[in-house]
């Protein structure tokens, strides 16, 4: 960013960490910060997709043999907001496909599963839990709250795709979520924002949306 959006960011910051106030478990809100204190391109830069991100377009109309295809985020347009990505398939062409968010799903490294019962069988008990993972895929029709489709990295499973819930995956600080089925304050449904923490005892990611904090349960902050 430049100097006086850097600033910017910086004084929101400091003023967001003094304020945060956590309210009934579905939002936690800074009420001192005007929202207006960062403009609507400044925010969205601030919480956009990281460069080098893998990406998978499931929408792409107009070339749809990339469909189901890997690629990376290389830049991100605020002004339009959309994504450049460049395929692994064209990598030698250096030839990017602009996209929105909306058109791709988000592979997410380094999360790891928590919350899933041990699986046991006379022989042998099977626990997962701790075990390192990769979300490669997000299936919103599998059961009622969907399930992520994820890599395993570690264990008696480690290269197998398994599914499971959200609240069995733990993603990492900076996984940009979407939000949904939110009651109270539906403003925010279909927004994104960026995971900062999960708290433990609340079973709750606190999600940074820009402009204020909000605590959601995991299947209502989905990397998709």
């Amino acid at each position: 960013y430049d100097d006086l959006s850097s600033a910017m960011f910086a004084q929101y910051r400091m003023q967001a960490t003094r304020n945060l106030s956590m309210t009934n478990g579905e939002a936690a809100i800074a009420p001192d910060i005007p929202r207006d204190d960062l403009p609507p391109k400044e925010q969205r830069k601030m919480m956009a997709l990281p460069r080098g991100t893998r990406v998978m377009p499931l929408t792409l109309y107009d070339q749809p043999e990339r469909n189901g295809q890997y690629g990376r985020i290389v830049s991100y347009e605020a002004d339009i907001d959309k994504y450049e990505v460049l395929m692994d398939q064209d990598w030698r062409l250096n030839f990017t496909i602009q996209m929105s968010q909306d058109q791709f799903v988000q592979r997410v490294e380094n999360c790891t599963l928590h919350h899933v019962p041990p699986m046991k069988d006379k022989e042998f008990e099977l626990n997962l839990n701790n075990d390192r993972c990769a979300v490669v895929r997000w299936f919103p029709d599998l059961d009622k709250s969907g399930r992520y489709g994820v890599l395993m990295y570690d264990g008696m499973a480690e290269g197998y795709i398994l599914y499971f819930h959200p609240h069995q995956i733990k993603l990492p600080v900076g996984t940009r979520v979407k939000i949904r089925q939110l009651q109270r304050r539906i403003h925010y449904n279909g927004k994104w924002g960026s995971i900062s923490r999960w708290i433990e005892r609340e079973r709750k990611y606190q999600v940074d949306m820009g402009t204020e904090y909000i605590l959601v349960r995991p299947e209502k902050a989905i990397a998709c």
